[in-house]
């Protein structure tokens, strides 16, 4: 496997919708109580914009040509906060890996790079949304 991990680009846009609709599915599975069968978490359009965003980042990973998974982030910057002392943290928003590609550390790769990408950008810490 030649993996490679790259910023996401309008072109991944359509296999990261594919993803959040298996995301969207298994939250449904686990918590029909709390997650719809239907809708989406994000559009194209909004994926399109947050791939604009400076403190967003789609991060994609890909076996040549064929899509594998990727990782969304978001870094929020604590500035003159009522009780936070000012600092810049990095969530991960979403990730996920095509089951066809589970177990092969594609996951481990993209945490890898966001916790690269959490240092370049001086966060100090980086967090999990939940």
């Amino acid at each position: 496997m030649a993996l490679i991990v790259r910023k996401a680009q309008p072109g991944d846009i359509p296999f990261i919708l594919d993803l959040l609709d298996q995301i969207r599915d298994l939250h449904h599975r686990g918590r029909p109580d709390v997650f719809k069968d239907n809708g989406t978490k994000y559009t194209a359009a909004d994926l399109e914009e947050k791939l604009k965003k400076s403190g967003e980042c789609i991060f994609v990973a890909y076996d040549g040509d064929k899509p594998l998974g990727y990782v969304c982030t978001v870094t929020t910057e604590y500035s003159h906060h009522n009780i936070m002392l000012d600092k810049k943290i990095l969530y991960i928003d979403d990730l996920c890996v095509y089951p066809s590609s589970r177990g092969r550390g594609v996951g481990r790769v993209l945490m890898d790079k966001a916790k690269d990408h959490a240092k370049e950008t001086g966060c100090a810490s980086m967090e999990l949304v939940c």
